[in-house]
């Protein structure tokens, strides 16, 4: 092996590394969301809002670096793990956010934290113990909801 062949091969993997870098800032490029649930939250001390009962509390962040637009806060239910996982259609449901921060629509900018309140009794009415309930939000940015499973609490 010559100079020549190492150097072919040294740009050959140099190359095959760019792209792959390249690829990897485009994938993960733009805006990304992530959510946290907290069911069971309420009001301490008690105020107007405690009319409402326990709530779901969803925080957004936007851990990409593009902003987007919360348009929608929502739940899919699924009867079984089988359906979610047959990917059947579950039943959805959109919400009208009570408590916390600004209304939707949202502009939620790169690092920005956003969060919202749903009333409990709302998301978990009409649902078994077997079902899987997912709640979440829609962004201007992302195809498809972006979801998290919300945990059954222990008294409902």
């Amino acid at each position: 092996m010559n100079a020549t062949d190492i150097a072919a091969w040294v740009g050959a993997v140099g190359a095959v590394v760019a792209i792959a870098w390249d690829f990897f800032k485009w994938r993960f490029a733009g805006a990304r969301v992530q959510l946290h649930l907290a069911p069971s939250m309420e009001f301490l001390p008690p105020s107007p809002l405690t009319v409402y009962g326990k709530l779901v509390v969803i925080t957004a962040v936007n851990v990409g670096d593009a902003p987007t637009t919360v348009t929608h806060v929502l739940s899919v239910v699924y009867p079984s793990r089988m359906a979610k996982l047959r990917r059947k259609k579950g039943k959805t449901v959109v919400f009208m956010p009570v408590w916390l921060g600004p209304a939707v629509p949202h502009v939620l900018r790169p690092g920005e934290q956003w969060a919202c309140g749903i009333i409990q009794t709302q998301v978990l009415d009409g649902t078994s113990p077997n079902d899987i309930v997912l709640v979440g939000l829609q962004h201007a940015v992302a195809p498809r909801p972006v979801l998290q499973r919300l945990l059954r609490p222990p008294e409902v």
